[in-house]
């Protein structure tokens, strides 16, 4: 008998039992003459060459007429490669699933310009609390990340130079972008898990997942994980100061995650909430600064346009 296992090679036997024909689809066995069940009729092996590399240890001398017990060893083989097909199939389904809905749910994305950069930021769209059904505000890009980013950049280069940085409340995460960008090492962007999709593919996009990493991170919440240790030297906010009710866990989670040399910069828009957010804060301990550098001045909006931007610098309490 002759075998070959190039693609639409006739395979013939010289016994009672024909063995096939291998095409591009497959090898295909169909059993004629073997005391198998009924519903062993035809056995398909798929013409990848991760299998046909060890058909050998599998298939008979094709010479010879394969015995029962062959049979069942050729079944069970190509019995658990298809198996294997099959979920690695399901995975890259499942995979092009979620990458499309990513694809239909980020923007086409809205390039930035810093320290003489650009970087990529996508938006998304409709994402929601799934316990309150509320769109959350941490979804797209707000003036005050832009503002810190460029006071940032407005700073001597050292400032972070090597440092650990964390993003508290990071939504599409530009100022932790752009602190990898000014030269920290090692930078962390935090939020709720329904914006980390958000996050990981704006540092994927921009080329900093090497440096990025995402987590999940709500306010009151975390703290004890030893991946906090040691604590982040810088920790960066912006427009976290619009509900007294919520500065109680932001101040836990601050304590928690701060060490004494951790210094936090906040970005806000001047708004009558933010006083009384600052209040709270010092009443916990925190010593808050507003940055009155040169840097202040750039941050304004344009003529004709009423908002304010200031930078905080604030530090933890020391116990």
């Amino acid at each position: 008998m002759m075998c070959s296992q190039h693609a639409n090679t006739q395979v013939m036997s010289s016994g009672p039992w024909r063995l096939g024909v291998l095409t591009s689809s497959g090898l295909n066995l169909p059993l004629e003459g073997v005391p198998l069940p009924a519903d062993w009729d035809q056995v398909q092996i798929p013409q990848t060459a991760p299998f046909l590399s060890g058909a050998d240890s599998v298939l008979p001398n094709l010479h010879e007429e394969p015995d029962a017990d062959q049979w069942l060893r050729i079944h069970a083989t190509t019995a658990q490669h298809q198996e294997n097909e099959s979920k690695s199939k399901s995975q890259r389904e499942r995979a092009r699933a979620e990458r499309l809905l990513m694809e239909n749910e980020m923007g086409e994305g809205r390039e930035v310009e810093v320290a003489g950069k650009k970087l990529l930021i996508h938006e998304s769209r409709n994402t929601c609390d799934p316990a309150t059904g509320r769109v959350l505000t941490g979804s797209w890009l707000w003036d005050s990340a832009l503002h810190l980013s460029e006071w940032m950049a407005a700073a001597p280069p050292h400032h972070l130079a090597d440092k650990t940085v964390l993003e508290l409340g990071a939504g599409t995460g530009l100022p932790g972008l752009t602190a990898a960008l000014l030269g920290a090492a090692r930078v962390v962007l935090t939020d709720q898990a329904p914006l980390l999709p958000g996050l990981r593919t704006n540092a994927a996009v921009n080329g900093l997942a090497d440096r990025v990493e995402v987590r999940e991170l709500s306010w009151g919440t975390g703290g004890e994980d030893p991946k906090w240790v040691p604590p982040p030297d810088v920790v960066l906010m912006s427009d976290v100061f619009y509900d007294p009710d919520e500065m109680g866990g932001l101040a836990e989670t601050l304590r928690r995650v701060c060490g004494e040399a951790t210094v936090i910069w906040s970005a806000s828009e001047v708004r009558e909430s933010v006083n009384s957010c600052l209040e709270l804060l010092a009443e916990d301990g925190f010593r808050v600064t507003e940055e009155l550098s040169a840097v202040r001045q750039q941050l304004m909006c344009s003529p004709g346009e009423s908002s304010e931007f200031v930078v905080f610098v604030i530090q933890p309490p020391r116990d």
